[in-house]
């Protein structure tokens, strides 16, 4: 994050996937620690688009304010 200068990240992972889910908690951790604003979208085949793409819209507002 730091090398890249990000404002924060987005971290995806498949639904039910337990190894990513593990990482993730690690990732959040650190992140966390770093004031590094994040945001976890757990997919599925039937994910509704609708629904991401409020959640995405909602995060970077929050970015950028």
């Amino acid at each position: 994050v730091e090398e890249r200068k990000a404002d924060g990240l987005v971290f995806t992972l498949q639904k039910f996937c337990d190894p990513h889910a593990f990482d993730y908690a690690i990732v959040k951790e650190t992140l966390d620690v770093a004031g590094v604003p994040h945001l976890l979208l757990e997919l599925e085949h039937t994910s509704a688009v609708g629904q991401l793409r409020t959640r995405l819209e909602a995060f970077l507002e929050m970015i950028e304010a």
